[in-house]
């Protein structure tokens, strides 16, 4: 199954502890042994990769803006620019950087309905079916499901119109049994990566604020920005120069269109991060039914103030309002999560699953920019 488990608000600890452990001996790749108390590391196998402070502040900087020059990060490591250098190609090496992208607004291309759809297939059916959900270009991503399924499907769609026919391909497929009602987003994901707690970093790092994207608003772009921003959204460190002569134009017009995709087209230059090869095999997913809809920001704000909550996504017309999502290195700190949410106020319902550490940020997006209009056939496994 691809969510290790559903964890009850009403379970005990004994037997969560039990269910933890043997879902995921079963998912992790990697043999982990959970026995024992409850501050043990999700995985404890002896090849975790290790870093020390000036990885993790390498890494931290990256995060919030991989455009930031190798200089820059030097001087607030420390160290010198070929050092730098060398600890960045060592993070690649390792595969703790898997990447170098820029996140895409998808209003920004004309897409303004996002939803989460919790799909159950039939039994060993589960690579068939996400085959065919990734053959529907309105299908952007694989995800976690929630409650007895075993397929979550994340998607993007540019009006009503297109979302009810996206769900009627999903539900034509013979080897799908049923789906649960969307989840549709207000917003597409937040990330937090600047609350993600790396290795033994101090709190000195000031790090710059991010700029204010209009997530709401249709960019007029044409065929030149959309061939900058593609090749952005790959390597998001690759000099102005270097895409300039990609493209066979000045560097100047890249920097000024740059500048102007910057306003609400690309929200966030950052890396790509495996966090299990940084000590978090596991993360939880934290879903949020308020009592009141007006306290919903104030619950989101004090989440926020939770170190490692990475993600968040707040629904509108579902029966749920927010999802929060927490990278976890040890089972005791999914037990004070927990607690955490217990002491929330204004909150009639709250369900935790735990799933497989993603590789963060989470890009659903960025394939929207090459998307086109065909339609898909879908007579392969359709009823």
């Amino acid at each position: 199954m691809n969510i290790i488990q559903f964890l009850s608000h009403n379970s005990k600890k004994r037997s969560v502890r039990n269910r933890l452990q043997i879902c995921l001996n079963a998912e992790q790749p990697n043999e982990i042994s959970n026995s024992g108390s409850t501050d043990k590391p999700l995985d404890n196998s002896s090849n975790k990769n290790t870093i020390d402070e000036i990885d993790a502040k390498i890494l931290k900087m990256m995060l919030c803006d991989a455009r930031t020059s190798l200089t820059e990060i030097a001087h607030k490591c420390g160290i010198t620019v070929g050092a730098t250098q060398m600890r960045i190609a060592n993070l690649k090496r390792k595969g703790i950087i898997k990447g170098e992208i820029t996140l895409v607004n998808p209003h920004s291309l004309g897409y303004d309905i996002f939803a989460g759809l919790s799909i159950q297939t039939f039994k060993g059916k589960e690579k068939e079916v996400e085959k065919y959900l990734l053959m529907n270009y309105n299908v952007v991503g694989i995800m976690p499901p929630i409650g007895k399924n075993n397929i979550g499907a994340a998607l993007a769609c540019r009006n009503m119109n297109e979302f009810t026919q996206v769900l009627k391909y999903i539900e034509s497929c013979i080897y799908v049994k049923r789906t649960e009602n969307p989840l549709i987003w207000g917003h597409p994901i937040a990330e937090h990566p600047e609350n993600l707690l790396l290795g033994k970093e101090k709190n000195d790092l000031k790090l710059p604020r991010r700029e204010a994207v209009d997530l709401g608003k249709k960019a007029e772009i044409d065929d030149l920005d959309r061939q900058i921003a593609a090749i952005l959204v790959k390597e998001s460190r690759k000099s102005f120069s270097k895409i300039a002569k990609e493209l066979n134009i000045s560097t100047n017009t890249v920097i000024q269109r740059y500048k102007k995709l910057k306003t609400n087209v690309l929200t966030l230059s950052t890396i790509v991060v495996d966090l299990s090869k940084i000590g978090y095999p596991a993360w939880v997913l934290i879903y949020i039914k308020a009592k009141n809809k007006n306290k919903i920001e104030d619950i989101l704000g004090q989440i926020l103030q939770t170190p490692n909550v990475i993600t968040s996504i707040r629904f509108v017309a579902s029966p749920l309002d927010l999802c929060i999502g927490v990278a976890v290195r040890e089972l005791s700190d999914f037990f004070e999560l927990k607690e955490m949410t217990d002491r929330l106020e204004n909150i009639d319902q709250v369900d935790l699953y735990l799933d497989k550490s993603p590789l963060f940020p989470i890009d659903f997006w960025s394939p929207l920019l090459n998307k086109s209009d065909k339609k898909v056939d879908t007579s392969a496994m359709g009823r």
